[in-house]
Formats: structure tokens, sequence, C-alpha cells
């Protein structure tokens, strides 16, 4: 048995690397069905699901967080409070493996099945789409948040490191929210949940810069250091607003009469702007 160990060693090397870079392929898109309009729609609904979900570990990981302590109950405070790190990924390999091809995939059959698409049915397309690049958006954000996460998050400033924690639980409590809202049972009213995810980033925006100014002026951090985090905040911001758009369309399941009823109650941009500065009176 003894000699046998170095070539079986070899070959799970050889089969764990190939696992390793094996890139996503569309589980849903058939070309069987692309003549089948209604079946078209929600495979590509379910598709762009899928991409989500990739997205999802993509972002997670790249906040140096877990997946599962996202999707748990656990308070995100005391996660990471914990400090419990997780090794930096390389989020620019985890997007050609797990987004990339997905996605094209993606786009590439919603052009397929369009020329036997009524208009109505074309605009859903077009609108989930726009929703798998809204996601493709928020992995490329995370992208651009991950260095300055890195340099500053374990700094000797404790005024930085702070900041950091709240970016970083900001965006897990956001997508902590996003699983929540896609669990929804019929009747209940996603929309709404959204606009209050919409609402607390703002809220959460213009409390940022308050403390910004102050720690100018108390020369706890300096106006570069300032500008780092406005920066970040603001990828966090982008993030939130791919994200919650792309709830509006995949997570419902609702008839297209009562999303149509919903979207009337979703708020415009100055009404949210108006509450954000009632509640921070």
């Amino acid at each position: 048995m003894l000699p046998l160990i170095p070539v079986l060693e070899r070959f799970l090397r050889k089969v764990l690397h190939k696992k390793i870079r094996t890139v996503a392929q569309p589980r849903y898109l058939h070309k069987v069905t692309i003549e089948l309009s209604d079946t078209v729609i929600e495979a590509v609904r379910n598709e762009t699901l899928h991409l989500y979900d990739n997205a999802f570990e993509i972002i997670i990981r790249g906040l140096r967080l877990r997946p599962d302590d996202v999707r748990s109950e656990v308070s995100l405070q005391t996660i990471i409070k914990g400090r419990d790190w997780q090794p930096i990924i390389d989020v620019d390999r985890q997007y050609n493996l797990t987004i990339k091809a997905l996605y094209s995939g993606i786009i590439e059959y919603i052009s397929q099945a369009l020329p036997e698409m009524t208009p109505e049915q074309a605009n859903k397309l077009f609108s989930i789409r726009a929703a798998g690049r809204e996601i493709v958006e928020a992995v490329k954000d995370t992208k651009h948040l991950q260095k300055n996460l890195a340099n500053y998050a374990n700094s000797p400033n404790q005024y930085l490191r702070q900041e950091y924690d709240q970016l970083r639980l900001a965006l897990a409590a956001l997508l902590r929210e996003l699983e929540h809202v896609r669990q929804q049972k019929p009747g209940e009213s996603m929309i709404l949940a959204l606009d209050n995810l919409r609402l607390n980033m703002r809220k959460s925006d213009k409390e940022l810069n308050i403390r910004l100014e102050a720690a100018i002026r108390e020369k706890k951090i300096t106006p570069q250091q300032a500008t780092s985090i406005m920066n970040d905040s603001n990828y966090i911001y982008e993030v939130t607003d791919n994200l919650v758009r792309m709830g509006e369309v995949l997570f419902s399941t609702e008839s297209e009469e009562i999303q149509s009823t919903e979207r009337l109650l979703k708020l415009e941009e100055d009404e949210l702007e108006t509450l954000v500065a009632k509640k921070s009176q």
C-alpha cells in the first residue's frame, strides 16, 4: 500500500486543483426551452438568482466574513467585534470563476430568446438582465472597497478601525436583510422592506459625514484618511443601491398586477430625502 501513496497524492492534487478552478456554468438555461416564453423568463430569473448567490459569497468574503455568519441570526456587531478575520480573497479571480461566464451566458440566452417574446415578456427579460448587471456592479464595487479595508481594518488608529468596522457592518447588514426579504412569504410587502434598506443607508451616510467632520477637527484622522472612508462609504452606497434594485426585480413572487401596485408605493428620491432629514433631527 505504501508505494501507492505518492501516486494517490498526485492524483488527488490534480483532481482538487481542477475542481477549484472550475468556472461556474449556467444551471437553468436550456436550449430546448428557449421557444417557451414563460419558461424562458423563469429560467432567466432563476439563473440570475444563481448569479446573485455567487456574488453574495464574493461580497461577504470580500468583507473577510463568513457567509454562514451573515445568514445566521447571531448579532453582526458581535461577529465583527470578535475580530475573527477570514482570509483575503482575490475578488478578480472569484469574479472570473463564478460571475463572468454565468453573466455572459444569461446575456446570450436572453438575446436568443427575444425574437419569440411579446413586448411585455421582453420588458420582463430586460428588467432581469438589468438586475444581473447590478449584481455584477456590486461585485466590482466590493473589489474597490477591499483595498482600503485591508489597509485600515487593522490600523493602530482606533478611530479608523471603528469606521471600517462600521462599513463592514453596514454591508453585512444589508446582505442579511436582503436574505430576509428573499424569504418573505407572498402578501408581505417586499417594496416597503427594500425602501427601508435604502432609507437606512441614506441615514447612515449622512451620519458618517457628520462624524468625519468632527474627527478631522479633533485630529483623530487626517483629511486624506477621511477621504478614503468617504470613498469607501460611497462604494457601499452603490452596492446597496444596486442590490436593492436587483431585489425589486428578482425577489418578488407576486403576480404582475400586485408587483405594479407595489411599485406605486415605492418611495421617490425626494421622499427618501425628506424621511432621512426627519430621522436625523
